[in-house]
């Protein structure tokens, strides 16, 4: 029999191969492995293995770095083992004299990968050893490769470590970055120098290895600066790498533009440098205002990029500069954001604020650099360039399309038109007059400078937040703009007005409404006339946000709509990003007409069906909206169609996707129960227990709390007769209450949730919570008594953690209904069984029938907060079991005594039992209960 490695081998060797029958057996081959011990770590020896065929290396190494993503968390299912681990982590640096690039990148990807989750804990050496490779082939010619694939390998790996941002890690990033960066600049130095020292000497860059090199360096000192450092205006190191910076940003851009062939790899890296240093600047300005303005040579960097924008106009860029000039702007976009230098200073409440303010003020938006910014963008940035002038004239839908797409990070003109709009918010009252002026004039431009004109036009679009109290818009609007527009098309342009005018804060809806059957009419016929997606997903926006505003009003026109919509569906196959916008209208239609959406339900419903499912190749696209949806429905209906109700499986088997849907599933879930509990339970409750017993334990405390609250609202809504059996058998109680025994490995947050389900159960059932102690005892092969005891030990023990008054009362409940038994383990916690009460009765005054304001607090709805008649079914189902619930209907007092009597009557009547129990009890302690209960 051949080896386990050889086997390995031949199968990926299937796996890579051009045969769809052989690939499917050697993956399902591979599937089965990959949980079995030692096979990552053979994986690793054949994709290091040079002998191997360079294509059953790569898929190898592709595979294995999936499984890192799978099997690497000690909390994963079939984790691989911490030896296994610690062999591979010896041998994932030996891949560094690897030739093939792909191969090396994705090896440096691995290596990141298990970095991001073992470092430092069980990698410490890892950054050392890397350095130390990297160190050790400084100056050896025959090395160059080895110290490439470090360096790209070192940069991976910082990247994947500032990934990381939960308070801790950042605090570990912060510590390492220091030393790191000492180590880093002094290789991004050295082969800068022996970069410029080449070209000194010679016109022609014959050898790009240098420049290479320092490019992957300046990427992880990129990060290193940005994350790694709170305030590098106090630090020498990146005070001085910030100067340096600028010093090598301006011989690059001098030697990219001196460039004769803009396609060599030179020019290619001559541009990465450029823009990479930008990048670095514009990172720092925006997660570090403050700092960046207080670093020496801010001021320079600044000046250098707003120079860029004067020099190169719009008509007057070299190639590929536009790139360069949208850095210039986005940095300065950040700049004259003061906003953000309020925010950074929460995070840094040491640095000067006031300093770094006077700096912005006095040397940099002065008078005369807003002005002359606001010129120059109008004159230049926001004008039409002649392609724009083309694509309007050959296609105009197409073109009022694009230009509406959010892509402003990335065009020139777009990144223009945000850095105006924040120009004008932020100096209003120096350029109003200004913006003014020049309006007036353009009044007055002849129609060979148009283009002059529709840039004036569009500031004044831009700015109107800034201009409604200095310009009569309506005036210019029927005297100026609807006279030029008269010989256009207006569709595009009613459009935006109807979207405009229904979009605004103070929207009328009564206002609207004699336009409403108007509008709607044209609007629906208007999508069969378009012909590009953009302008149909325009149209249905626009109507959605007309549903969404006119609310009920909307009822008479909801047909209208709704015949459109399958057609819609059907012919936008091919467009993901139109069937989420007819989801979303579909859920604003639901919302608005409530208890009416039951018509809808024979159209909406298999569309659900369609966009939830996994099997369908949309579900990526839908899943959330369809969602939505679905829950729309759900809470706007008064009965559950047999159409609706054969939903729930797939509901269930969402649950398996964890946390990114889990909310919304979660919520869909507790809509069916609150709607038909009882069909729920008899149908489904063991696969919904089942399925919330396996997620627990694999999610956040958030996540955990969530599940139990729709288990507590299920132990409300249904008759606990039909849970019992679903509860245990799934091992859905067995794991709750090995949690709350284990109470040292859970978060105190959700423990106390934990418990609130084993009140419920105790307050409906004492004698099956009794039933479920014995029957776990045997499983822990303990005593019934010292669990039982275990159990309310942890429970009395946490109570102080229980914050809500509901929850506290809801703990004293099932105190007080466990002592009505001859159980002398439960008995023997009398004394701590008072002390609860005494502290809850204390905290609360209840009314006669058992209620207070306090226990509606964080609830859904409030007692008196609304009108059941302006409330949407669901919202009426939730308040009505609010109002069931024995918090709020069980008077403490009164449910004490009753259950003190029950006892007393189970232990051979008042003295018997004030003998043998309450004589163990701090008098004290009575005294305070008696007056509590007299009140």
């Amino acid at each position: 029999m051949s080896s386990p490695r050889d086997q390995l081998l031949q199968t990926l060797a299937e796996a890579t191969s051009q045969q769809p029958e052989r690939i499917k057996l050697a993956e399902v081959q591979l599937k089965q492995w990959e949980v079995v011990p030692e096979f990552y770590i053979t994986l690793l020896e054949i994709i290091n293995d040079k002998s191997v065929d360079v294509n059953i290396r790569f898929f190898g190494v592709i595979f294995f770095k999936n499984g890192v993503d799978k099997y690497w968390r000690k909390t994963a299912k079939s984790t691989i083992n911490p030896e296994e681990k610690a062999k591979i982590r010896s041998q994932l640096l030996s891949f560094m004299d690897e030739s093939h690039n792909q191969l090396a990148t994705q090896s440096a990807v691995l290596v990141s990968k298990i970095a991001r989750i073992d470092f430092p804990n069980e990698w410490p050496d890892l950054l050392q050893n890397l350095l130390s490779i990297i160190h050790s082939t400084m100056n050896v010619n025959s090395a160059i490769l080895i110290q490439k694939r470090a360096i790209l390998t070192l940069h991976l790996v910082v990247k994947a470590l500032c990934s990381k941002t939960f308070g801790p890690d950042r605090k570990m990033f912060e510590q390492i970055a220091p030393e790191l960066l000492r180590n880093v600049a002094s290789i991004y130095v050295e082969h800068t120098n022996r970069f410029f020292n080449m070209i000194s000497t010679s016109n022609d860059i014959v050898n790009a290895t240098d420049l290479e090199t320092s490019l992957i360096a300046l990427k992880s000192i990129r990060r290193l600066i940005v994350h790694g450092f709170q305030d590098i205006s106090k630090v020498d190191e990146t005070k001085a790498f910030f100067v340096l910076a600028f010093d090598h940003l301006q011989k690059f851009y001098t030697l990219r533009n001196s460039s004769q062939d803009t396609s060599s790899p030179i020019f290619e890296l001559l541009d990465s440098k450029v823009n990479l240093i930008g990048k670095f600047y514009i990172e720092l300005q925006k997660l570090r205002p403050i700092s960046f303005i207080m670093t020496p040579g801010s001021r320079d960097v600044i000046h250098y990029y707003w120079q860029l924008l004067v020099m190169h106009k719009m008509a007057t860029q070299p190639y590929g500069t536009e790139k360069i000039l949208i850095q210039a702007l986005l940095l300065l976009k950040g700049i004259i954001r003061k906003s953000s230098y309020n925010q950074d200073i929460k995070e840094s409440e040491d640095l000067r604020i006031s300093d770094a303010m006077k700096i912005l003020e006095e040397q940099i938006l002065t008078q005369s650099f807003v002005e002359s910014f606001a010129e120059l963008l109008i004159s230049s940035y926001l004008i039409l360039r002649k392609e724009d002038l083309v694509m309007w004239e050959e296609d105009p839908e197409g073109w009022v399309n694009f230009d509406e797409i959010d892509h402003w990070e990335y065009q020139i003109r777009p990144c223009a038109e945000k850095v105006f709009t924040d120009l004008i918010t932020q100096c209003r009252d120096l350029l109003s007059p200004k913006i003014l002026k020049l309006l007036e004039n353009a009044a007055l431009t002849q129609s060979d400078n148009l283009l002059v004109k529709d840039a004036i036009y569009c500031a004044v679009g831009l700015g109107s937040h800034e201009l409604y109290d200095v310009l009569d818009f309506d005036s210019w609007l029927v005297n100026n703009l609807l006279i030029e527009a008269a010989n256009n098309d207006p569709r595009q342009d009613w459009i935006d007005y109807i979207f405009i005018r229904v979009d605004e804060w103070d929207f009328d809806s009564d206002g609207f409404v004699p336009y409403l059957d108007r509008a709607i009419t044209l609007l629906t016929r208007l999508i069969g006339e378009v012909e590009q997606f953009e302008s149909r997903l325009k149209i249905l926006n626009c109507l959605s946000l007309i549903v969404e505003r006119m609310d009920s009003q909307i009822a008479p026109f909801s047909e209208k709509i709704t015949n459109l919509l399958p057609t819609l569906w059907q012919v936008a196959q091919s467009e993901y990003l139109f069937k989420p916008a007819i989801l979303v209208i579909l859920t604003k239609l639901v919302q608005a007409l409530w208890e009416q959406s039951v018509n809808l339900h024979e159209f909406i419903i298999p569309i659900i069906q369609y966009s939830v499912s996994p099997n369908t190749e949309e579900h990526v696209y839908l899943l959330e909206d369809g969602l939505d949806l679905w829950l729309a429905i759900l809470e706007n209906t008064v009965e559950c169609t047999p159409l609706l109700f054969n939903l729930v499986p797939a509901a269930i088997g969402l649950l398996e996707f964890g946390s990114e849907t889990l909310k919304r599933v979660l919520r869909i879930i507790e809509s069916y129960i609150l709607l038909v509990p009882e069909m729920i339970v008899q149908s489904y409750s063991i696969p919904i227990m089942d399925a919330f017993t396996r997620l627990f334990g694999d999610l956040r405390p958030e996540a955990c709390r969530a599940i139990i609250y729709v288990i507590d609202v299920t132990l409300q809504a249904c008759p606990f007769g039909l849970l019992k059996e679903s509860i245990i058998s799934t091992g859905l109680l067995g794991k709750l209450l090995n949690t709350i025994i284990s109470v040292n490995e859970e978060n105190p947050y959700v423990l106390v949730s934990y418990v609130s389900i084993l009140a419920r159960i105790i307050i409906n059932d004492p004698v099956f919570f009794l039933h479920f102690i014995t029957i776990a005892s045997q499983q822990y092969n303990i005593q019934q008594e010292d669990l039982l005891k275990k159990v309310l030990e942890t429970w009395l023990d946490k109570f102080d953690n229980i914050g809500h008054p509901k929850q506290r009362k809801l703990s004293a409940m099932a105190f007080a209904t466990l002592i009505a038994t001859t159980n002398s383990t439960i008995l023997g916690f009398l004394a701590q069984f008072i002390g609860v009460w005494c502290d809850v009765l204390s905290e609360v005054k209840e009314s006669g029938g058992g209620d207070a304001l306090v226990y509606w607090q964080e609830e859904y709805v409030g007692k008196n907060e609304i009108d059941d008649s302006d409330a949407s079914p669901e919202t009426k189902r939730k308040r009505a079991l609010l109002q069931r619930d024995p918090i709020h209907t069980t008077n403490l007092i009164h449910y004490i005594n009753l259950k003190i009597g029950e006892c007393e009557a189970l232990n051979g009547g008042p003295e018997m039992f004030r003998q043998k129990y309450l004589s163990r009890v701090d008098n004290t302690l009575l005294d305070q209960l008696k007056g509590l209960m007299n009140v």
